[in-house]
């Protein structure tokens, strides 16, 4: 690694080339920092009237092309799993950006924007990346068994590709942060509940603008919308034998200002979700505000146990223009040194930034490239379902809820 380092921080392509192929793995985490090394070299060597003088003279001006003939030569020794994540990154390196969404390891998933711009890189030659890998990925899903005529779904093009899974919550399906499912237009109102045993535990809803900032709020503190026909039930600070508070949005109204409704559940004082012996979140749908309709399970489109070891989660966004929801459960980061009260007014930049992670990131693929891949390399695609031996879609055949399945049939 003190080769390597030295290599790069010399923009020694060669040497970092000879270094980086003994260990696959490694050169597929530093291919983009190699490739825009050698897009800088291939760069100076056209344009010799302004050397860096801390740069030795690039022998050729096709350093970018060595370095992909030396990576598609070691690609077949990389697991599969980090060669689809780097495909989904290198599907946005034909821009430049200037911020990344990453998840650091740990039992409490955090979404963290990271500022780091990074160049465009020469789209030629991020297209011979992605064949190279798409090559590789394709020969090793062809030793698996046939999947017949295959139907896709184009509904699946919303659905990421799961991963950092060991920190998701039980609940009545998972599936990958970001993935987008439809809420359907039978009913317009839409019911957001949290049950708990224990010390106070607040429900709030917050309402964004297309850029993620927060416009209207409902909560403790504002149990009416002052601009949508949204209203809370009533805030209760104590619940040793068990409590609910629900939130209800009217969601055509809704979408008239706002383009997302965040579900913020809170500790107000007291342990962290871990420590409650019982708490959970959902949503259903109701006909109006306030409609008094009998508990009934199947209108629950999802509960979720809250089990995080922290004291304010965003389980879930709804995209309001496309009436969809977009799954996030997620923790948002408090500090006590600043904020003695845990309530979404003290924490808006916070979910603001949180929503923009989930929303902008787009170097993943979807589960729709990756069984296209299946397909094409062991199956017929066909367009009428009903002609189909495999299905991948929303509700059918292979779903986004099959997690389990997924990492261990099609993405091994």
């Amino acid at each position: 690694y003190a080769q390597l380092e030295a290599a790069l921080s010399q923009q020694d392509v060669t040497t970092a080339i000879r270094l980086l192929r003994t260990r696959p793995g490694e050169f597929g985490r530093r291919l983009d920092h190699v490739m825009r090394i050698a897009q800088t070299c291939d760069q100076q060597s056209l344009n010799p009237t302004q050397p860096n003088a801390n740069v030795a003279p690039a022998p050729n001006t096709n350093q970018q092309q060595t370095v992909i003939n030396a990576f598609v030569a070691v690609v077949d020794a990389i697991p599969t799993r980090n060669l689809l994540q780097l495909l989904g990154h290198l599907q946005i390196r034909f821009e430049s950006i200037d911020q990344r969404v990453v998840f650091p390891k740990g039992s409490l998933q955090k979404a963290v924007v990271v500022k780091h711009a990074l160049e465009a890189l020469n789209p030629e030659r991020v297209n011979q990346l992605r064949q190279g890998i798409m090559s590789s990925l394709s020969k090793r899903f062809a030793n698996l068994p046939a999947l017949g005529k295959v139907w896709l779904d184009p509904a699946l093009m919303d659905c990421p590709l799961p991963s950092q899974q060991r920190s998701a919550s039980s609940g009545l399906f998972s599936v990958a942060r970001g993935t987008r499912f439809p809420l359907g237009y039978e009913q317009d109102t839409l019911r957001l509940f949290v049950y708990w045993v224990g010390m106070d535990i607040d429900l709030s809803a917050t309402f964004h603008a297309a850029d993620g900032s927060v416009i209207e709020q409902v909560s403790y503190t504002q149990l009416r919308s002052a601009s949508y026909q949204a209203f809370h039930s009533g805030d209760i600070t104590r619940a040793p034998n068990g409590a609910s508070e629900f939130i209800d949005i009217h969601l055509p109204s809704a979408a008239q200002k706002a383009h997302y409704l965040a579900m913020n559940v809170l500790v107000f004082n007291g342990p962290t979700f871990a420590e409650h012996s019982t708490c959970f979140v959902g949503w259903m749908l109701r006909e109006y505000p306030g409609h008094n309709a009998l508990y009934e399970p199947s209108t629950v489109k999802q509960k979720l146990d809250l089990r995080q070891a922290c004291s304010h989660v965003l389980p879930v966004v709804f995209d309001l223009q496309e009436r969809k929801a977009i799954w996030m459960d997620l923790p948002i980061s408090s500090n006590a040194f600043y904020h003695s009260v845990n309530n979404v007014e003290n924490h808006r930049a916070s979910i603001t930034q949180k929503l923009n992670a989930i929303l902008h990131m787009h170097n993943r693929l979807s589960l729709y490239d990756l069984f296209y891949l299946h397909a094409q390399a062991r199956g017929t695609i066909v367009t009428d379902k009903a002609k189909a031996d495999t299905i991948f879609s929303l509700e059918e055949g292979i779903t986004p809820f099959h997690v389990n399945n997924i990492n261990a049939d099609y993405m091994i």
